[in-house]
């Protein structure tokens, strides 16, 4: 019997995106079907021994965006060849970086192949650029085979707002992240990291990773410094930890019972932070799903969101936090405020080890990649998707 191909195509396939390629590429096994990962040069996770990884993208190593173009329009002509070479069943995009260059890359596989198409929609549009590109993902929507979602929520989002019939998306949750760290070096740098950040004795938010405008940070620091509580309070202590990127956080940094660092901290830092955490907060104004969510959760940590996107999927599985209404500062004071009135309730759902396992059953990578395969066995529809 000829050999079956699936091509898996992500150029974003460093940091936290490295490790959910890892843990859905180590889970798609089938004897009928070698899966090909065509990734970029800066993966940065555990190594994929058992996978064929084609090392292509390099675009973010750039120092412009016209040298950036044409490194990822470079690295697709490589994966063409490719393409005629092997002849794949299934290709599966994991991102567009490129939407008006990516519309003609599918497109052209839609016309000229039988390849089945498929595209996992992590959010249904690129972050803050608005409807910039709604037109090139209404047709990226309506020309891939197949579209995954992580949540119901994002599913019927799709389906209103670019009219896709709801028969060719599949849900399939996004499991738990756990990062790979040298727990050697975190004990080396505790004693370091105790000093810097105090947290013995205090109950501890966090909102770590990327700090941008759609992931509400600018409303948390609002809800924090309105509230003199929270604000002046000695025995709590909100932490905010990652590259800054279109907010000014300088106002929340002046209050004494925060620490703002606008950098990116190494894995260990991270660990040792998500550890010492309380609470992790996610006041999200939109997204489909979180990896900072998963991230969390893979560390038993209790999470406060807000109700947008794929966010409060897990509290239908176990009860792991609390949920707020989105744009909301008031709410999400009082919220805050009531946490810290309330630690018991909180190291009740850090303890609640049945509710943890719940979360990692239903989150578990090995389902996930058993209803991936099952999304690239579909029959191929021969018909113009409407």
């Amino acid at each position: 019997m000829k050999k079956q191909y699936a091509f898996y195509i992500d150029p974003q396939s460093y940091k936290n995106l490295a490790i959910y390629d890892y843990s859905l590429l180590t889970n798609l096994r089938s004897e009928q079907l070698e899966v090909v990962f065509f990734g970029s040069t800066s993966y940065d996770y555990l190594p994929l021994d058992d996978i064929r990884f084609i090392k292509i993208f390099s675009y973010n190593k750039k120092g412009n965006s016209l040298s950036k173009a044409i490194s990822y329009v470079w690295s697709y002509m490589v994966i063409m060849n490719y393409i005629v070479r092997f002849r794949p069943q299934v290709i599966h995009f994991q991102w567009f970086k490129l939407p008006s260059f990516d519309r003609l890359v599918v497109a052209m596989l839609r016309r000229m192949t039988s390849i089945r198409l498929v595209h996992t929609a992590h959010n249904l549009l690129p972050h803050d650029t608005g409807d910039r590109y709604k037109n090139v993902y209404h047709k990226l929507y309506h020309t891939v085979h197949h579209i995954i979602v992580h949540s119901q929520n994002t599913r019927q989002q799709l389906c209103e707002m670019f009219g896709i019939d709801g028969s060719k998306v599949s849900v399939i949750p996004h499991g738990l992240l756990h990062i790979h760290n040298d727990e050697q070096l975190l004990a080396r740098n505790m004693k370091d990291y105790d000093a810097k950040y105090h947290p013995q004795g205090k109950m501890v938010f966090t909102a770590l990773g990327e700090q941008t405008p759609y992931k509400g940070i600018d409303l948390l620091a609002r809800a924090w410094i309105s509230c003199n509580e929270l604000s002046e309070a000695t025995d709590c202590q909100l932490i905010v930890v990652g590259h800054q990127n279109g907010v000014d956080l300088s106002e929340l940094a002046r209050c004494r019972n925060t620490i703002v660092d606008n950098r990116r901290i190494p894995d260990d830092e991270f660990l040792y932070l998500l550890r010492h955490t309380d609470v992790y907060l996610l006041p999200y104004r939109r997204i489909s799903q979180s990896g900072a969510l998963l991230t969390a959760l893979a560390e038993h940590v209790p999470v406060l969101v807000t109700n947008v996107g794929g966010l409060c999927d897990p509290f239908d599985v176990a009860p792991v936090g609390w949920t707020i209404e989105a744009n909301d500062v008031s709410a999400l004071s009082r919220q805050l405020l009531y946490l810290q009135k309330h630690r018991e309730e909180v190291a009740a759902i850090k303890q609640d080890a049945a509710s943890w396992q719940r979360l990692r059953v239903y989150y578990d990578w090995q389902n996930i990649g058993r209803q991936t395969l099952q999304v690239y066995a579909k029959p191929l529809k021969t018909e113009l998707n409407r």
